[in-house]
Protein backbone atom coordinates (compact mmCIF):
# COMPACT_ATOMS: atom_id res chain seq x y z
CA UNK A 1 0.00 0.00 0.00
CA UNK A 2 1.25 3.35 -1.17
CA UNK A 3 3.36 5.31 1.64
CA UNK A 4 1.06 8.21 3.72
CA UNK A 5 1.72 11.86 2.85
CA UNK A 6 3.93 13.69 5.44
CA UNK A 7 3.99 17.87 6.38
CA UNK A 8 5.61 19.09 8.69
CA UNK A 9 6.43 22.87 9.27
CA UNK A 10 7.64 25.28 11.50
CA UNK A 11 7.06 29.06 11.67
CA UNK A 12 8.57 32.25 13.60
CA UNK A 13 6.79 35.27 12.80
CA UNK A 14 6.25 38.76 15.05
CA UNK A 15 2.56 38.15 16.96
CA UNK A 16 1.15 37.22 20.55
CA UNK A 17 -0.78 33.85 20.70
CA UNK A 18 -4.14 35.18 21.81
CA UNK A 19 -4.42 36.36 18.34
CA UNK A 20 -5.12 33.45 16.50
CA UNK A 21 -7.10 31.90 19.41
CA UNK A 22 -9.99 31.54 16.38
CA UNK A 23 -7.87 30.91 13.73
CA UNK A 24 -6.62 27.50 14.62
CA UNK A 25 -9.81 26.01 16.69
CA UNK A 26 -10.55 23.58 14.97
CA UNK A 27 -14.37 24.17 15.68
CA UNK A 28 -14.14 27.28 13.11
CA UNK A 29 -13.05 25.33 10.31
CA UNK A 30 -16.61 25.20 8.53
CA UNK A 31 -15.87 28.87 9.18
CA UNK A 32 -12.79 30.17 8.34
CA UNK A 33 -12.14 27.18 5.58
CA UNK A 34 -16.17 26.64 4.29
CA UNK A 35 -14.64 26.06 0.14
CA UNK A 36 -12.88 22.30 2.29
CA UNK A 37 -15.00 21.65 5.48
CA UNK A 38 -18.69 21.70 5.30
CA UNK A 39 -19.20 21.15 8.80
CA UNK A 40 -16.28 20.62 12.29
CA UNK A 41 -17.31 20.02 15.51
CA UNK A 42 -16.62 17.98 18.34
CA UNK A 43 -19.33 14.88 19.53
CA UNK A 44 -21.62 14.64 21.97
CA UNK A 45 -19.73 11.68 24.56
CA UNK A 46 -21.15 8.84 24.03
CA UNK A 47 -23.51 6.70 25.65
CA UNK A 48 -21.62 4.00 25.17
CA UNK A 49 -18.46 4.24 27.28
CA UNK A 50 -16.69 1.02 24.96
CA UNK A 51 -16.87 3.57 21.77
CA UNK A 52 -13.84 4.83 23.27
CA UNK A 53 -11.72 1.57 23.29
CA UNK A 54 -11.85 1.57 19.17
CA UNK A 55 -12.67 2.65 15.63
CA UNK A 56 -15.21 0.87 13.42
CA UNK A 57 -16.30 -2.54 13.96
CA UNK A 58 -16.58 -3.05 10.65
CA UNK A 59 -16.99 -1.28 7.38
CA UNK A 60 -20.52 -1.98 7.27
CA UNK A 61 -21.06 -1.01 11.50
CA UNK A 62 -19.64 1.70 13.12
CA UNK A 63 -18.81 2.09 16.92
CA UNK A 64 -19.83 5.61 16.80
CA UNK A 65 -23.45 5.01 14.10
CA UNK A 66 -25.78 2.71 14.29
CA UNK A 67 -25.86 4.24 10.10
CA UNK A 68 -22.14 5.15 8.20
CA UNK A 69 -24.27 7.71 6.25
CA UNK A 70 -25.60 9.42 9.80
CA UNK A 71 -23.79 12.31 11.40
CA UNK A 72 -22.54 11.73 14.79
CA UNK A 73 -24.50 14.11 17.70
CA UNK A 74 -22.41 17.52 18.05
CA UNK A 75 -21.58 18.83 21.59
CA UNK A 76 -24.18 21.63 22.73
CA UNK A 77 -22.02 23.24 25.26
CA UNK A 78 -22.61 26.98 24.50
CA UNK A 79 -19.76 29.22 22.69
CA UNK A 80 -17.65 26.09 21.97
CA UNK A 81 -15.16 24.88 24.02
CA UNK A 82 -11.58 25.93 25.15
CA UNK A 83 -10.43 22.51 26.09
CA UNK A 84 -11.38 18.75 25.06
CA UNK A 85 -10.14 15.56 25.13
CA UNK A 86 -8.61 13.58 28.05
CA UNK A 87 -10.35 13.41 30.54
CA UNK A 88 -13.04 13.49 27.82
CA UNK A 89 -13.73 11.12 25.16
CA UNK A 90 -12.20 13.83 22.49
CA UNK A 91 -14.08 12.79 19.73
CA UNK A 92 -14.05 15.24 16.58
CA UNK A 93 -15.97 15.26 13.51
CA UNK A 94 -15.06 16.77 9.93
CA UNK A 95 -17.69 16.73 7.00
CA UNK A 96 -14.55 17.74 4.38
CA UNK A 97 -13.99 18.33 0.35
CA UNK A 98 -10.34 16.57 -0.72
CA UNK A 99 -10.03 16.71 -4.61
CA UNK A 100 -13.74 16.90 -5.44
CA UNK A 101 -14.57 14.03 -2.71
CA UNK A 102 -16.60 14.18 0.04
CA UNK A 103 -14.96 12.83 3.40
CA UNK A 104 -16.84 12.27 6.80
CA UNK A 105 -14.14 11.67 8.98
CA UNK A 106 -14.05 11.29 12.96
CA UNK A 107 -10.83 11.78 14.81
CA UNK A 108 -9.94 11.17 18.28
CA UNK A 109 -8.39 14.75 19.24
CA UNK A 110 -7.00 16.56 22.06
CA UNK A 111 -7.11 20.85 22.42
CA UNK A 112 -5.83 23.23 24.64
CA UNK A 113 -6.28 26.87 24.36
CA UNK A 114 -4.18 29.01 27.23
CA UNK A 115 -3.87 31.94 25.13
CA UNK A 116 -6.57 34.11 27.05
CA UNK A 117 -6.11 32.53 30.15
CA UNK A 118 -4.24 35.64 32.61
CA UNK A 119 -2.74 32.71 34.83
CA UNK A 120 -1.20 31.13 32.27
CA UNK A 121 2.72 31.12 32.62
CA UNK A 122 3.46 30.12 28.76
CA UNK A 123 0.29 31.09 26.80
CA UNK A 124 -0.63 28.28 24.04
CA UNK A 125 -2.62 26.55 21.31
CA UNK A 126 -2.41 23.21 20.62
CA UNK A 127 -4.58 21.04 18.77
CA UNK A 128 -3.45 17.11 18.40
CA UNK A 129 -5.59 14.25 16.56
CA UNK A 130 -5.11 11.05 15.32
CA UNK A 131 -7.54 8.68 13.08
CA UNK A 132 -10.54 6.70 14.71
CA UNK A 133 -13.06 5.88 11.84
CA UNK A 134 -13.70 7.26 8.49
CA UNK A 135 -17.56 7.04 7.30
CA UNK A 136 -18.14 7.23 4.46
CA UNK A 137 -16.76 8.83 0.79
CA UNK A 138 -18.72 10.51 -1.57
CA UNK A 139 -17.91 10.52 -5.33
CA UNK A 140 -18.92 8.91 -8.14
CA UNK A 141 -18.76 5.76 -6.26
CA UNK A 142 -20.05 5.81 -2.84
CA UNK A 143 -18.19 3.85 -0.49
CA UNK A 144 -17.57 3.70 3.26
CA UNK A 145 -14.40 4.11 4.80
CA UNK A 146 -11.90 6.27 2.97
CA UNK A 147 -9.00 7.43 5.44
CA UNK A 148 -6.90 5.12 7.49
CA UNK A 149 -4.48 6.99 8.31
CA UNK A 150 -4.39 10.82 9.50
CA UNK A 151 -2.52 12.04 12.30
CA UNK A 152 -0.65 15.32 13.24
CA UNK A 153 -0.67 18.35 15.37
CA UNK A 154 -0.91 22.15 15.30
CA UNK A 155 0.54 24.77 17.86
CA UNK A 156 1.07 28.26 19.10
CA UNK A 157 3.21 29.49 21.39
CA UNK A 158 5.37 32.10 22.38
CA UNK A 159 9.33 31.94 21.22
CA UNK A 160 11.36 31.36 24.32
CA UNK A 161 14.58 33.29 22.02
CA UNK A 162 12.91 35.73 20.85
CA UNK A 163 10.48 37.89 23.19
CA UNK A 164 7.74 39.60 20.94
CA UNK A 165 7.62 36.30 18.79
CA UNK A 166 5.80 33.46 18.47
CA UNK A 167 6.23 29.84 17.25
CA UNK A 168 3.39 28.27 14.65
CA UNK A 169 3.88 24.64 14.29
CA UNK A 170 1.87 22.32 11.72
CA UNK A 171 2.48 18.35 10.94
CA UNK A 172 0.54 15.82 9.02
CA UNK A 173 0.02 12.67 7.81
CA UNK A 174 -2.72 11.27 6.09
CA UNK A 175 -3.29 7.92 3.32
CA UNK A 176 -6.62 7.42 1.22
CA UNK A 177 -8.04 4.09 0.13
CA UNK A 178 -11.14 5.21 -1.30
CA UNK A 179 -12.70 5.64 -3.58
CA UNK A 180 -11.02 2.45 -5.16
CA UNK A 181 -11.03 3.55 -8.47
CA UNK A 182 -8.54 6.09 -7.76
CA UNK A 183 -6.84 5.36 -4.89
CA UNK A 184 -3.09 5.64 -6.69
CA UNK A 185 -4.48 9.11 -7.83
CA UNK A 186 -5.48 10.61 -4.90
CA UNK A 187 -2.54 9.78 -2.92
CA UNK A 188 -0.53 11.00 -5.38
CA UNK A 189 -2.75 13.74 -5.33
CA UNK A 190 -2.49 15.01 -1.57
CA UNK A 191 1.57 14.45 -1.41
CA UNK A 192 0.85 18.14 -3.75
CA UNK A 193 -1.93 19.42 -2.41
CA UNK A 194 -1.09 19.02 1.58
CA UNK A 195 2.15 20.81 1.01
CA UNK A 196 0.59 23.54 -1.05
CA UNK A 197 -2.38 24.30 1.26
CA UNK A 198 -0.45 24.29 4.35
CA UNK A 199 2.29 26.50 2.63
CA UNK A 200 -0.19 28.61 1.81
CA UNK A 201 -2.47 28.75 5.41
CA UNK A 202 0.71 29.29 7.53
CA UNK A 203 1.22 32.26 4.58
CA UNK A 204 -2.02 33.69 5.17
CA UNK A 205 -1.52 33.51 9.07
CA UNK A 206 1.90 35.46 8.75
CA UNK A 207 0.95 38.03 6.74
CA UNK A 208 -3.09 38.95 7.01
Amino acid sequence: MKAPTEYARTATFKGVVSAFSKKLDPQLWEANAPEIWNQSYVIATPAVASVLQGPALSLAKSALVEDRNLDPRRDQTPGGLKAWGPPGDGLFFEDVMVAGFQFRNVLKTSYVDTSGDPTAAAPRIRFDYRQYDCLTTDSAEPAQGGIDVDHGFSECVEDPENPGQIKLSIAKTVRFTAPAFCIDELNALASITVPLSFDSWLHDLMFP
